[in-house]
């Protein structure tokens, strides 16, 4: 019974996994912001834009997804659409720098490595000449538990290494905002204040607005 329990969550975590990858997944990221066209790694999330009109002033948020503040660019896509219907928003996951990644994505193997020696019974150490630590010979006599504890201790790390805590925002490719520089996420009036800003210094034309 322990073994088809094993094979099932073993089953049910490849799928996970290859949902992640193919669906979410990591792709080979030229970045379009700024003048480097370094190329790295980044674990993609689609990117989202409000506004059908793609020409005009462009305001972009780069934000850390695993933070939770996906929401929080809602809200201020919403209210600069509201205010400023002439600006097109943009917005996508802020990712690691490309040894992090690389870091999260040797995890992912890492794990699925040990995962597929538990169930299938495989000593790597005595494959190797090595005296079997007592921690493996725990893990195997308990498989079941071993399984999950190294694949949530392992999603915890990869979380972690992808986490960035990032809130930037940029208007026409200028960084106007950033938390990883400030250390917060700034409130709707410095928001209006930064666009009105940059639209008075440009000289366009459009909505301004101040915040009641």
């Amino acid at each position: 019974m322990e073994k088809y329990i094993l094979v099932g969550l073993f089953g049910l975590f490849m799928l996970i996994t290859l949902y992640e990858i193919f669906f979410i997944g990591y792709h080979i990221h030229k970045p379009t912001l700024g003048t480097d066209s370094v190329i790295n790694f980044k674990k993609h999330i689609p990117e989202t834009h409000f506004s059908n009109v793609m020409t005009g002033p462009r305001l972009r948020f780069s934000y850390c997804h695993s933070s939770g503040y996906k929401r929080i660019f809602d809200d201020y896509s919403r209210i600069v659409s509201e205010h400023f219907p002439e600006i097109t928003v943009f917005g996508e996951n802020h990712n690691p720098d490309p040894k992090r990644m690389a870091f999260a994505q040797m995890v992912t193997i890492t794990k699925f490595f040990l995962i597929a020696l538990i169930i299938s019974n495989i000593n790597p150490f005595s494959f190797l000449g090595f005296a079997t630590p007592t921690v493996w010979n725990i893990i195997c006599a308990h498989r079941l538990y071993g399984v999950m504890m190294i694949f949530f201790l392992c999603n915890h790390i990869e979380d972690r290494l992808l986490r960035t805590g990032a809130f930037e925002i940029t208007y026409n490719g200028i960084l106007v905002w950033s938390k990883l520089k400030t250390g917060r996420i700034l409130m709707p009036p410095e928001l209006y204040q930064l666009i009105n800003n940059q639209k008075m210094m440009k000289g366009e034309v459009g909505s301004y607005a101040t915040f009641s």
